[in-house]
């Protein structure tokens, strides 16, 4: 790989510890990922960090359970990834994206949540990746949300659609 695609993503396996907190917190605060107050709530949420050749953090993920208005209000794993601007390119994003379902998928959270959900605002990801199934991650086009964001997503293997009622 060379030093300009470099890119090494780790896994968060638990809450992390003060050092990596603070790393974290004032990559968020410079990037502007993140609002005041927000900060233990977001770290609960973070799943994998993305390093910069030299070890820098350039990007980090996190996902959390949320119920999908676009889709009849399934609780869904919603998928947010940040990179620095100097290493958003829509092939880095694509591989956080890739990664990020192998950790989810590799260990379903313990909920009811039926898979993972990736909401895309940046035009350049489809442009680069127009096909209907995003190759590694699996991740099928699904829509629009009311906003207009695209709708991506895959479902963890035995989860069942909850539809209430007698559908």
């Amino acid at each position: 790989m060379s030093v300009e695609n470099a890119l090494s993503i780790e896994t968060v396996s638990a809450f992390p510890a003060s050092a990596l907190r603070e790393e974290v917190g004032r990559f968020w605060m410079r990037e502007g990922g993140l609002a005041e107050g927000q900060l233990e709530r977001r770290l609960a949420r973070l799943r994998l960090l993305a390093r910069g050749p030299d070890g820098e953090l350039v990007g980090t993920c996190g996902s959390h359970g949320a119920a999908i208005p676009a889709l009849a209000n399934q609780p869904m794993q919603l998928f947010r990834y940040l990179l620095t601007e100097a290493f958003d390119t829509p092939d880095r994003a694509m591989r956080l994206i890739e990664a990020g379902w192998r950790q989810l998928s590799s260990s379903p959270p313990d909920d009811d949540t039926l898979g993972m959900l990736v909401r895309v605002t940046d035009a350049r990801l489809p442009a680069a990746f127009p096909q209907a199934v995003w190759p590694g991650s699996g991740l099928l086009h699904a829509g629009r949300a009311p906003d207009g964001a695209l709708l991506r997503l895959r479902y963890f293997e035995n989860r069942r659609l909850q539809w209430g009622g007698d559908a």
